[in-house]
């Protein structure tokens, strides 16, 4: 979205949503992801009136899949450093172990995945088990919630050349594909296709085109052997947010995170 190409204005109107965002004294949240949810709430309340909108409904999506991703990535890390020693385990049953136990957690060992989805309770346990079944949790939930708002995937791609295949739509997609599955052969499914072995994939990738490792295990003959050393901090994504913020504070528009008179002057005159 660069000035003078076509008719896009995206960045405007993200200038005139966040300004909406600060005025609006129902928001008593101000971390990262406040003005994306207030967007995605928005969304989801059949206001989601502009193309800008829609766009930052789809990132929120996107950082939440990539964030449980990461978490469910991480936790499977420590479980293979510090439960298993860093030595080579089976794949094979080192996933059927961690799915059997989140089954255990979400009292479902018996259940399809239909059957979880219809009556979806949070699993307990803040060790990597019960870390790993939240993450899961989450996504199904979210899932749950937009599987039938999600805009069309043409329109997407017309308005923001959208095409990823590994973001929320397309795990939304893999959930629906996978209903009739028992609930304890989705997750085992889930973790060595869309975390494992996506992963491995993606950092092979990146090593051909850049000859940097960043691949945080090794797979070899269906065994698995977590490399030392290797992993960071789990982060949400940033859409430079902090950027605009301190441009619209340097306007005087905003000031500690609150909108400045001259900042709801200017508000009317985008609106």
């Amino acid at each position: 979205d660069y000035p003078g190409r076509g008719e896009r204005s995206y960045r405007r109107e993200t200038i005139r949503l966040f300004l909406e965002y600060q005025n609006d004294g129902s928001q008593n949240y101000k971390d990262d992801l406040g003005f994306p949810r207030f967007l995605y709430e928005r969304y989801l309340k059949g206001r989601g009136d502009s193309l800008c909108i829609m766009g930052w409904y789809c990132f929120y999506l996107d950082d939440l899949w990539q964030y449980n991703a990461s978490v469910i990535l991480e936790r499977i890390l420590d479980i293979l450093q510090k439960d298993k020693a860093g030595r080579w385990v089976k794949l094979d049953i080192l996933t059927t172990d961690i799915a059997d136990e989140v089954a255990s957690r979400f009292g479902a060992e018996k259940k399809s995945l239909s059957e979880v989805l219809t009556d979806l309770n949070a699993p307990a346990g803040k060790d990597n088990i019960g870390r790993i079944g939240s993450a899961i949790h989450q996504i199904l939930e979210y899932h749950t919630v937009n599987v039938a708002v999600w805009p069309k995937t043409d329109e997407l791609t017309k308005a923001f050349g959208y095409s990823d295949a590994n973001d929320f739509r397309a795990a939304s997609i893999f959930i629906d594909s996978h209903k009739e599955m028992s609930f304890k052969e989705f997750v085992k499914y889930f973790i060595e296709s869309r975390i494992i072995y996506r992963h491995y994939n993606v950092s092979l990738r990146k090593f051909y085109q850049t000859g940097i490792a960043s691949h945080k295990f090794m797979l070899e003959d269906g065994h698995i052997r977590y490399l030392k050393d290797t992993f960071t901090t789990v982060t949400h994504t940033s859409p430079r947010l902090v950027t605009l913020k301190g441009f619209l504070s340097d306007l005087g528009l905003i000031k500690d995170n609150e909108i400045t008179p001259e900042g709801k002057d200017t508000l009317a005159l985008l609106q």
